[in-house]
């Protein structure tokens, strides 16, 4: 069987959304009738009637529902309609414990609360004014927060208030629907989610929620954790080659971008030196134009002073001296650009020699890089069973326990590699004796036993495969040691509609008395692959054996996940949270 395959086959404790769900609707609670002479049940078995007279307190006639709300429960609603309110509408409803008396009126006994057609909440035989009155067609909600130590009511979809808040006793008292009625004609029929409710509990739940529920999809995981999860979840289930792949793709795309990222880091310094040397290249172009400037204009003004000196002395004079101020201007300018034309060609050499530093500095870093990368290829396939084990003792959290830790985990690591390989080359009886002799001082443990036992199974099964082998198979089964026919010593396959079986050796081996299997209603022991179903317990078990975490993370997840459905969201529970701890 190729990796590949067993990932398939061994998720399938994944294969369900694990989306959070919240299902108010109990489409599995009914009334539960009992013989009561002043109460009738309609054909619906959801719709009541009161037939008795109603005169006294003892008079009243109160029904349960079959099934008490479950304690896992973050919030269980259900509804009443008022079809015939009768002659005073009497009717109430709420919740009660096991210890109700059904004479009585909902909310006078211990441990029940109610809120009647009179207006009025009843609580323990204390009552005070609450909300409206019932009428004829009213729909009438009670809404039991577990999580909160409340009761609130609806009416008409309208949301009415708390009625009754610090309920303790929600802790450890099963608590039932209840209605109670007692004005003759009375008639309510009861939805507990059949039906659409007429009150928009799923908007309630979220908008009482709302805080809590944004800051949970607010979370956010780095890439780095998710890889971690993915990576943890690979060593836990022993997909080696699978990991080395995703090791080496992490790997790449780091390198990769840590390329990128150099390659983006020379370009924006190269950049920024050349535009220092632009601007410092038009710095000196303007101060040597201003200096040319200034200087003409002290030549101009020398020149315009000598004129008016020299005027009155005569022409010709003057013209003589003209010509020398003019050959004068002209060699200074000319000196002038000789300079600038120096200053020019150095900064150049200069920009020069910085580009030539910058080209070398950047081929040594390539040199640098490539010969990182070599290394990091050559060490990738020496450093595969450090990181399974780096992965492993993440579950100490200091360095000094993962250091004592460290050699057994080595040698749980190798047993379990070695294990996984002779199953899946079909030596059973070779792993038998390999588990044995590396676990002898565990032999009491009933990790131990369970270890054997899938073992065991794992070659019953493939003798199964073929009805000419039942002769070897009852000879080898007479042959085990009796401990491992013990009926508490129990484990798991999955059987034809993905649900877990539990066996034993003595439930299995009566197979043997059916001549083909295939056609039987346990086909499953030899037509669905149960290897790596096996093989995953032989994982857990080991790690269990050793007083370590049996679970990945990414199944510690699941299994919290499913927690949180299957309790309702219990998750946002203020005083206790819900929560898997040790799984």
């Amino acid at each position: 069987m190729d990796e590949k395959q067993s990932l398939q086959s061994t998720s399938y404790n994944l294969k369900y959304s694990i989306t959070p769900k919240t299902d108010f609707r109990h489409k599995d609670f009914i009334l539960k009738f009992q013989n009561q002479s002043n109460l009738k049940f309609l054909k619906d078995e959801q719709t009541i009637k009161y037939n008795g007279k109603g005169y006294s307190l003892i008079d009243y006639a109160t029904v349960q529902s079959d099934k008490s709300i479950p304690l896992s429960c973050s919030l269980f609603y259900f509804e009443i309609e008022i079809l015939n309110e009768g002659n005073r509408c009497e009717i109430c409803l709420g919740i009660s414990d096991k210890s109700m008396v059904l004479k009585k009126l909902c909310g006078t006994v211990n441990n029940s609360f109610g809120y009647c057609g009179d207006g009025k909440k009843y609580q323990e035989d204390k009552k005070e004014i609450f909300g409206v009155k019932f009428h004829k067609n009213d729909v009438v909600g009670c809404g039991v927060y577990l999580n909160k130590k409340k009761i609130f009511y609806t009416i008409n979809g309208k949301f009415l208030g708390y009625a009754f808040e610090n309920i303790n006793t929600f802790k450890n008292v099963n608590f039932f629907p209840t209605v109670s009625l007692h004005s003759l004609n009375e008639t309510i029929r009861i939805n507990f989610g059949l039906e659409n409710f007429k009150f928009d509990i799923e908007g309630f739940y979220y908008e009482e929620n709302k805080e809590k529920i944004e800051k949970i999809y607010q979370i956010k995981n780095s890439m780095e954790d998710l890889e971690y999860i993915i990576k943890d979840f690979l060593v836990y289930n022993q997909y080696h080659e699978t990991f080395k792949m995703f090791e080496n793709e992490i790997s790449q795309q780091d390198g990769n971008k840590n390329n990128n990222e150099k390659k983006d880091n020379n370009d924006n310094k190269n950049e920024n030196i050349n535009k220092e040397n632009d601007n410092k290249n038009v710095n000196e172009n303007n101060n040597n134009d201003n200096k040319n400037v200034n200087e003409n204009n002290n030549n101009d003004n020398k020149n315009n002073e000598n004129n008016i000196n020299n005027i009155s002395e005569n022409n010709s004079n003057n013209n003589i001296n003209i010509s020398e101020n003019n050959n004068n201007n002209n060699n200074n300018n000319i000196n002038e650009n000789n300079n600038n034309i120096n200053n020019n060609n150095k900064e150049n050499n200069n920009n020069n020699n910085v580009n030539n530093n910058n080209e070398n500095n950047n081929n040594n870093k390539m040199d640098i890089d490539s010969i990182e990368e070599i290394n990091t290829n050559s060490n990738n396939e020496n450093n595969n069973f450090n990181n399974d084990i780096k992965i492993l003792l993440n579950q100490f959290k200091t360095e000094e326990e993962k250091s004592k830790n460290k050699e057994k985990i080595i040698k749980i690591e190798n047993e379990r590699k070695e294990i996984k390989k002779l199953i899946l080359n079909k030596e059973y009886e070779k792993s038998i004796e390999f588990f044995q002799k590396n676990n002898e001082k565990f032999k009491t443990k009933i990790e131990y036993k369970k270890i054997i036992l899938c073992l065991i199974i794992l070659k019953y099964l493939e003798y199964l495969k073929n009805s000419e082998n039942y002769i070897k198979l009852y000879e080898y089964l007479n042959n085990l040691n009796k401990e491992i026919w013990d009926e508490n010593l129990n484990i798991f396959i999955y059987n034809n509609n993905d649900e877990p079986y539990e066996i034993n050796l003595n439930k299995i081996s009566t197979l043997i008395c059916y001549k083909d299997l295939k056609q039987t209603e346990y086909s499953f022991f030899i037509n669905k692959n149960q290897t790596e179903i096996l093989l995953n317990q032989i994982n857990e078990l080991i790690f269990q054996m050793n007083n370590l975490n049996a679970f990945s993370i990414l199944e510690k997840i699941y299994k919290q996940q499913n927690l949180i459905n299957n309790v309702n969201a219990a998750i946002f529970n203020d005083n206790e949270h819900i929560i898997v701890n040790n799984i």
